[in-house]
């Protein structure tokens, strides 16, 4: 059997009990269909969180030993199945649930984070994949959010802070965004593959081909449009990295770098870089006026449609120059 084919068998083999994951969807969605039944979609969320605290406290997931490509593999078949429950139940609030709902969702990914951040001793690469439940929760809520497009919703979870151990707390956006967690390493997760494959962004590639194509079938009503949703995640993610700096800075970084050798200004890049969907989906969603709208009242780039602009030309640009590494 080849490995690849090992890696998924094994996964199949840690997933949770298909029905009990069918029936925790089922209440959630009884649950979001009423107000007054907050209250019971929060014990859910945080019960889900307490199971799967309790399954990575187990022996066979602690921070020391050797890491393989075979460990590294087992441990992420455990953390996928522990979590494909909850990160359903994320996307379902995303999708169906109002703010009220989303912070519970928010307060559940935190305390996913603060189980991961707990554990300072061990082998650095157990460490940093401790978090890949919070990652599957967060992706799970965000997707939701872009089906349902809730861009104040989306922008409100990036800005969520977390405890990760640092003297100052992070954003969601820096601790469990896929395009910045700390445990997406690109040789690690290109280990995990095992194919001999020299992938750009392995961890979100598997979040988008066999993770979420078929988590997302439980949340996202209809599966059209699915990976027009995950790169626009994405793209408003990176719009979310620039807002560090006001348009006039931008601005003049971007002019500098395009005199100095048709450059750009660093924005992170995921599948964009090599899925047309990108080109013939996603971009072209910024010829309409409303849409650009909507994301500027939602307060992406503070809200300055002249810095909206700047921003969707230097992600092209990114884009465009960061297929070098598939030609």
């Amino acid at each position: 059997m080849k490995l690849v084919e090992q890696v998924e068998t094994l996964a199949q083999s840690k997933r949770q009990n298909p029905v009990g994951v069918d029936m925790l969807v089922s209440r959630a969605k009884r649950y979001l269909a009423k107000p007054e039944h907050r209250i019971q979609l929060s014990d859910l969320i945080s019960d889900e969180v307490e199971c799967i605290t309790e399954r990575l406290d187990q022996d066979d997931m602690g921070t020391r030993g050797n890491m393989t490509p075979e460990e590294f593999q087992r441990r992420i078949a455990v953390y996928e199945g522990a979590t494909e429950g909850l990160s359903k139940v994320c996307g379902l609030v995303g999708r169906w649930g109002d703010q009220e709902n989303i912070e519970q969702v928010i307060e559940g990914i935190t305390a996913l984070v603060d189980h991961a951040e707990s554990e300072r001793s061990g082998l650095r690469s157990f460490l940093e994949v401790r978090g890949y439940p919070a990652v599957l929760a967060y992706q799970g809520a965000a997707l939701g959010l872009m089906k349902s497009s809730n861009w104040q919703g989306f922008r409100n979870l990036l800005l969520s802070e977390v405890d990760t151990g640092r003297p100052q707390p992070e954003s969601m956006f820096s601790a469990v965004s896929p395009m910045q967690w700390k445990g997406g390493d690109r040789d690690r997760w290109n280990n995990y593959y095992g194919t001999g494959q020299n992938l750009f962004v392995p961890m979100i590639d598997r979040l988008h081909d066999e993770i979420f194509a078929s988590w997302g079938k439980s949340f996202m009503s209809s599966m059209g449009g699915f990976t027009t949703a995950f790169l626009l995640s994405e793209m408003l993610t990176a719009f979310f990295h620039c807002e560090g700096m006001d348009k006039e800075e931008f601005k003049r970084r971007s002019v500098d770098a395009q005199e100095r050798n048709n450059g750009f200004v660093w924005m992170p890049i995921g599948r964009a870089c090599w899925d047309r969907t990108y080109q013939e989906r996603v971009l072209p969603k910024f010829e309409n006026e409303n849409f650009k709208k909507e994301l500027l009242n939602a307060g992406f780039l503070k809200g300055e449609a002249g810095y909206l602009d700047l921003a969707v030309k230097n992600y092209t640009a990114c884009v465009e120059k960061s297929r070098w590494w598939y030609r």
